[in-house]
């Protein structure tokens, strides 16, 4: 079976058994089908380049008016263990599209189980070795401990992460404190988290006029109440990324929604393909790294 892989854009396309598959960010093409991995605005084109295929969730998270999902014969959606909704996709049963992914299960999140395919087009955010997130509970307990260990000073706490994915982990985290805010924009994505029956343990409100103190704000680090917190409130920030496993103050946490360099390698060896194509992310290094281990890989 003859495929033919091309970087459009920000995204990627796929040519195969007939048809044009446009993924993520692809710009300037015409395909058959546009599969879109995820909700996260670096993943979602500006318009669709043919019928959308993605999960209910991800249009549910979407503030787009491009219609419903289609179904394409040909295509299956996996759930790749990124944020809701998040899905892989292995097309004709020979090229699989990982998207951003993650293997751990994190708290209300189940890991990604990367079927095997021949041909591979993949992620490599965190692909570079000195990257090793560490055991996912162990961290999330850390962070906790910390983050007690502030409040009980009388210490106000901006939990930083991203709005869509990271602050709902967040949210389940840190649900068993009182003084739990969120911002407008986390907390349009819980509701919807909530909608499909996601149990973040708690419902925190948007900070309005004067907190109960001390406090947790959980929220992307630009957003203007998050930094209302810190420049007035005197709110000491918590930053929850994987880019902390090598770049991290010490109240920075590796917490994140990719997989890190060694689940990388992990899932290339559960999928066995016959060819990778690295996409995003550490492209060069990791199809290089691939390459020493007898792998065919190629940026892309």
């Amino acid at each position: 079976m003859r495929v033919r892989v091309r970087r459009a854009g920000g995204g990627v396309v796929v040519e195969v058994c007939g048809k044009t598959y446009a993924i993520d960010r692809a710009e300037g093409v015409k395909a058959d089908y546009h599969i879109i991995s995820h909700a996260h605005s670096d993943h979602v084109p500006r318009a669709p380049a043919g019928k959308v295929v993605a999960s209910e969730e991800t249009l549910s998270l979407l503030s787009w008016g491009h219609g419903r999902a289609s179904e394409a014969e040909g295509v299956e959606l996996l759930d790749s263990g990124h944020i809701l909704g998040s899905r892989a996709a292995l097309i004709e049963g020979e090229v699989l599209y990982t998207g951003d992914f993650s293997l751990t299960s994190r708290l209300f999140m189940r890991g990604f189980k990367p079927p095997r395919a021949r041909i591979m087009i993949m992620e490599a955010t965190y692909g570079d070795p000195r990257f090793k997130f560490g055991d996912f509970r162990s961290v999330a307990a850390e962070a906790v401990r910390l983050v007690r260990e502030l409040l009980n000073e009388g210490r106000n706490v901006v939990a930083v992460g991203y709005s869509l994915g990271k602050a709902q982990i967040l949210t389940r985290l840190f649900s068993w404190y009182d003084n739990l805010y969120v911002t407008r924009r986390v907390k349009a994505y819980n509701d919807v988290y909530a909608r499909w029956g996601v149990d973040l343990g708690a419902e925190p409100g948007e900070m309005r006029g004067r907190p109960r103190e001390p406090f947790i704000l959980i929220g992307h680090e630009r957003s203007p109440e998050v930094r209302v917190a810190m420049e007035r409130l005197g709110a000491v920030p918590v930053r929850f990324t994987g880019w902390a496993a090598v770049y991290g103050g010490e109240r920075d946490m590796p917490l994140s929604d990719h997989a890190d360099f060694y689940d990388l390698l992990r899932a290339v060896d559960r999928v066995s393909p016959e060819k990778i194509y690295v996409a995003y992310g550490f492209t060069r290094k990791f199809a290089e790294i691939l390459r020493g281990l007898g792998y065919d890989a190629e940026p892309l």
